[in-house]
């Protein structure tokens, strides 16, 4: 008995004693493995935050209780191996909650208590939950509204509005049946076409999805994101339909041969559950085109793949936009076409589902330029007028998820003026 209270009381002060401990080691600049350390965790919800130690070693910082919380942060981003922590202890609620959908059989389920990404056996995928607010609709389509209203001005100019079939909206998503009000892709398109079909230059161009095997076909598995075959298809049909001169054949292209490198995006992140997908994405043919910033993203690099390798945990957890490059560098990164087939020029407003699609678009014009002003929290005092001034555009593309139309005229209260 004596020998089991000392053992437990040797583990309990080592439990106490390792967050002090790896904290002196980081300040002592010690080299330890990443699984031991709360590194591996910085990209898991819940994982490091900021704590502004220093900032708040005062008697104020105290009697504001700021210091208290600052010390508890601090602790928590030195508890040893906490990635495997965050994931183990989501598994076990994750375990508990599978056994008990085996009394009900529902098609998704949470990936933990309170979380709001489920997990999708099936597919063995994850997703968002459905998205229910019908003012984020309403306001998707006053913007789409506004936008024919600028297009009734430009008559010569062509509009395409482009619209990803995200989880949260998506009818693939089992979760769209179980969800009482859930708002769907089909939905946005129906009014979206409502709207602008009186205007022959504007365009509505989505590919909605009603089966999980389909869409995670073309999305990535734990990411909201399309994948490279997803973004060929979704241009495959914005080609047709705009009778562009770049049109390839989407069946015969070649995969990059990553070697095995997993993936875990945005849904794995926030829903602490691993899926080690794979990466697996078509090879662009992207000649010709040429990046007017320094820094191009990986996919536009000679050594890609080990480019790729070498950003490690950053490439695993994001890998689409490390991949096809993040919305900021692509709204910083205007493309060239040294081979100019038709002279015309073109503007893409986007939020991140641009980043692959933008690529392919750019084959087609002489000059293409991007603007995020379509991403949540993006804000200016532009109009889209002064973009299409700016990029001196032929054609302009908006590319955004159902709901990300609703978010431009919040950060941009100017942008429909005339």
């Amino acid at each position: 008995m004596k020998a089991r209270n000392l053992a437990l009381t040797i583990i309990a002060c080592a439990l106490m004693l390792a967050p002090g401990t790896l904290w002196m080691l980081s300040r002592a600049h010690v080299e330890l493995p990443s699984w031991l350390t709360a590194e591996n965790a910085s990209y898991l919800s819940g994982g490091i935050e900021e704590s502004h130690l220093s900032k708040t070693i005062s008697l104020s910082g105290f009697m504001s209780e700021k210091l208290q919380k600052a010390l508890d942060t601090e602790l928590d981003n030195n508890i040893p191996c906490r990635a495997e922590v965050l994931l183990g202890n989501a598994s076990l609620q994750r375990s508990a909650i599978s056994l008990s959908n085996a009394l009900f059989q529902f098609e998704a389920y949470p990936t933990f208590y309170g979380s709001g990404t489920i997990y999708i056996p099936e597919t063995d995928s994850l997703a968002t939950m459905p998205t229910t607010n019908s003012k984020l609709r309403d306001d998707s389509i006053e913007t789409v509204a506004s936008i024919a209203s600028i297009a009734n001005e430009y008559p010569a100019k062509n509009f395409y509005l482009i619209v990803a079939d995200m989880s949260d909206t998506s009818l693939a998503n089992p979760a769209s049946h179980l969800v009482t009000g859930a708002i769907h892709t089909d939905d946005f398109l129906t009014a979206m076409n409502e709207v602008t079909e009186n205007l022959p230059n504007v365009h509505v161009v989505s590919i909605p999805y009603d089966n999980p095997k389909d869409y995670y076909r073309n999305y990535y598995r734990s990411d909201h994101h399309w994948n490279g075959f997803g973004t060929l298809e979704l241009y495959d049909s914005v080609a047709s339909k705009a009778r562009l001169p770049y049109h390839p054949d989407i069946t015969s292209i070649p995969s990059v041969d990553f070697g095995g490198f997993l993936t875990n995006g945005s849904y794995a992140r926030d829903g602490l559950t691993l899926i080690n997908e794979p990466a697996c994405e078509p090879q662009f043919d992207l000649s010709n085109l040429k990046v007017q910033n320094e820094e191009i993203p990986a996919i536009a690099m000679a050594d890609s793949v080990i480019d790729m390798e070498d950003r490690g945990l950053m490439a695993e957890f994001n890998f689409y936009t490390q991949w096809y490059g993040s919305s900021l560098l692509t709204h910083q990164s205007p493309l060239i076409n040294t081979a100019a087939p038709s002279g015309k020029r073109a503007v893409v407003i986007m939020d991140s589902f641009a980043d692959s699609l933008h690529w392919l678009l750019a084959k087609n014009y002489s000059y293409l330029r991007c603007y995020r002003d379509i991403r949540v929290g993006s804000k200016g005092e532009e109009s889209l007028v002064d973009r299409i001034a700016e990029a001196e555009a032929d054609d302009i593309y908006f590319i955004g998820s159902a709901i990300a139309y609703a978010h431009i005229p919040k950060g941009f209260p100017n942008y429909f003026e005339k």
